[in-house]
């Protein structure tokens, strides 16, 4: 089974480092009723500021990415 993960450019640049070795992925998964998208973080500071960003108004996952 795959998936695919929306990561940001720090994160895909980190996982490149990381190849090969094991990591944690903090996950959010965002669910519409067209759409199920998840998007990964290596850092849970990082995710957790990605789901303050999703509070605003107006902003979606893809741009608070």
């Amino acid at each position: 089974v795959g998936y695919e993960i929306l990561a940001s450019a720090l994160t895909l640049n980190d996982v490149q480092v990381l190849l090969g070795q094991n990591m944690k992925v903090w996950i959010y998964n965002h669910v519409r009723e067209d759409a199920l998208q998840l998007f990964g973080f290596l850092t849970k500071p990082e995710k957790e500021f990605f789901m303050q960003l999703l509070k605003v108004n107006g902003v979606g996952p893809k741009s608070a990415l």
